[in-house]
Formats: C-alpha cells, sequence, structure tokens
C-alpha cells in the first residue's frame, strides 16, 4: 500500500513540475504563429513578423500604426539578390538591416524617417552587397543593441 501511494504522489509530482514547465516554455514563445525569434550578438532576443511570400514582401510594415505588438519585420529571399526598401507609407522611423546567406550584417541604414512626399521617397540599398535577409526593427534599436556589420544574427 505504501509503495502504490509513493508511486500516485511521484507521478503527481511528476505532472505538476511538468505543467509548470511546460507554462514557462509556451511564455517565452509569442502567440502569434506568424512571429518568429530572432537573437542578437548582444543575446538580446526580438520577435519579429515574417515577411517571406510576395505579397508581405510588398506591404512590409507600410501602413502599421505601431511595432506594439512584434519588434519588427524578417524579410526572406529565396536567394542573394539587391534589395531596394524605401520608407513608402511608413508611420515611424525604422532601422534596416541587411544580411547575407550567412546572416551576417553587410549594412545597417539607421533612423531611416518615414516619407512625407512619395514621389521624393527615396530607395535604400546595401550599396555594393547582395543580400538574402533584411531585418526592419524601430529606429535606434540597432545601437541600442550595438549592432555592428560583419556581426551574425541567429534565428
Amino acid at each position: 500500500m505504501r509503495k502504490t501511494l509513493f508511486i500516485i504522489i511521484s507521478i503527481a509530482l511528476v505532472c505538476v513540475a511538468s505543467f509548470f514547465v511546460w507554462t514557462y516554455i509556451c511564455a517565452e514563445q509569442p502567440s502569434d504563429s506568424s512571429l518568429k525569434t530572432v537573437t542578437f550578438p548582444d543575446n538580446k532576443i526580438i520577435h519579429v513578423k515574417l515577411a517571406d511570400t510576395r505579397e508581405t514582401q510588398t506591404r512590409g510594415l507600410s501602413g502599421a500604426p505601431d511595432l506594439n505588438s512584434f519588434d519588427g519585420m524578417l524579410f526572406i529571399f529565396p536567394e542573394e539578390h539587391t534589395a531596394r526598401f524605401w520608407m513608402k507609407e511608413m508611420n515611424f522611423p525604422l532601422d534596416i538591416i541587411y544580411l547575407n546567406n550567412q546572416k551576417q550584417i553587410v549594412e545597417i541604414h539607421r533612423e531611416l524617417p518615414p516619407c512625407a512626399d512619395i514621389a521624393a521617397c527615396p530607395k535604400i540599398s546595401a550599396a555594393g552587397a547582395n543580400v538574402r535577409f533584411v531585418l526592419e526593427i524601430a529606429a535606434g534599436k540597432a545601437a541600442e543593441s550595438n549592432l555592428q556589420i560583419g556581426q551574425t544574427l541567429l534565428w
């Protein structure tokens, strides 16, 4: 009888412990399945929306009111190419980070303001570098995490 009681209590404790571990793990992940976790070299973790289709890449963050429910947008292209971005229809300034196939930063454009005049909205690209990934985050976040050319981001 004591062995049976001991086994039942042990199983109950394992179940309770498993529940708390599972709850902790789930709390660390964003609830929106379209979000991806990106880790900066300073180990800061951000949650970004993915732009991995022609439609999501064309729309980007244009028209988004803010970045309150996520930290930015990660554009994933099928291969390296010359990527050009602009701040058309943006409601807030951004840092744009260009990365190569190895997820290494090849260029950073900091504190880019929204375009007031669409006709004069400049196209922003990585000078002389082909890119596979582009990360858009709130203006100042690249400096806050001391992001530099040559560093690797993880996801």
